[in-house]
């Protein structure tokens, strides 16, 4: 699907903050040289799955090149396998933005057949639960073959964590609906735990199973590394918001962070845009202290679990660049850079 067609003005609302921002936050310099045939390869998937023809998996939203950016060294099949991911996230999201939301039994029913695979259950939720949704059928269907290329080998401690940050999501999206259907717009303060929550810090889980390492417990219990967390979720969600703002504000979204400060603080978009700015900034501030904390805690592991805390938090930290450098060239909601301007 074309990129939505705004006027002009609101297409280039924010683009010269989102260029600022993608040369001041880390990572994104690089892009993996798969990054087309990885993303052949997630649209002939998506087909396959029956997510296709997914407005957010069209070429113009250069999942691949995001994904490339995220992981410019990983192996072909993982580049691969995390832009399916991306493509099975963007597909829910626009799920979840349609105009008329999905019913709140529907949700939950998506939600629990989605927990149902990560626990390798082949039950089907109960009557009470059940309603039938065929584009819901399909986002199940892709979700089970990629959990079934990803989870294999991996740490029980990295299936909990994901399947609570997917019951997060799952809370974040109920929240969003309701939100919607009641006109209501979340107030400042609540709303920056349930953006992160929806922004899905599930994919972030997926940099151990892409990079193939595994982050120790101990390390992902530390207060350095839940601020990286979700501080990297934080600066992509707001960085994202700044780029769906035209949009969401023509389709009256709720989920976005410059409508909640224009709803809350009587501010303008101008003004709204500024803050959402500085708070990026220092947000990037924090997960780059975060970073250089677990990299020195952690210089008494062995050599095996020092290299995977590296790599794995490196990802993490480096997503936040690479995610606004793409933001710049993307189609998903703006006009896309010309092809070798910007970084």
């Amino acid at each position: 699907m074309a990129a939505p067609d705004l006027s002009a003005d609101a297409a280039r609302f924010g683009g010269a903050e989102l260029h600022r921002l993608s040369d001041l936050l880390p990572g994104g310099l690089w892009i993996h040289p798969d990054s087309p045939v990885a993303e052949a390869q997630a649209a002939a998937w998506a087909r396959d799955t029956g997510l296709a023809p997914p407005g957010s998996s069209a070429p113009s939203a250069r999942l691949g090149e995001l994904a490339s950016r995220i992981f410019p060294s990983v192996p072909p099949h993982a580049l691969t396998l995390f832009t399916c991911w991306l493509t099975w996230l963007f597909s829910l999201d626009d799920e979840l933005d349609q105009p008329v939301p999905p019913a709140a039994e529907a949700l939950d029913c998506l939600y629990e057949r989605l927990l149902l695979v990560t626990r390798g259950s082949p039950r089907r939720p109960g009557p009470a639960t059940r309603s039938h949704v065929p584009r819901h059928t399909s986002l199940v269907t892709a979700f089970a073959d990629l959990w079934h290329r990803t989870a294999p080998g991996s740490h029980p401690c990295w299936r909990a964590r994901f399947r609570r940050h997917l019951r997060h999501h799952h809370r974040a999206a109920r929240a969003d609906t309701l939100a919607r259907l009641q006109h209501r717009i979340p107030d400042p303060g609540r709303f920056v735990e349930l953006r992160r929550h929806g922004n899905g810090l599930f994919m972030f889980d997926l940099a151990e199973p892409i990079t193939g390492l595994h982050l120790p417990p101990p390390a992902a219990r530390t207060r350095a590394w839940q601020t990286l967390l979700h501080g990297a979720c934080d600066v992509t969600a707001w960085c994202n918001d700044i780029a769906s703002y035209p949009e969401e504000r023509q389709t009256r979204q709720v989920s976005n962070y410059l409508l909640v400060l224009q709803a809350h603080q009587s501010a303008s978009a101008e003004q709204a845009l500024s803050t959402v700015v500085g708070h990026i900034t220092t947000r990037a501030e924090q997960v780059g202290q975060a970073h250089a904390t677990l990299l020195g805690h952690s210089r008494a592991q062995p050599s095996h679990r020092r290299h995977a805390i590296a790599s794995i938090a490196g990802v993490l930290h480096d997503s936040t660049g690479a995610h606004a450098a793409w933001l710049t060239r993307s189609g998903r909601y703006t006009t896309p850079t010309p092809q070798g301007a910007g970084r």
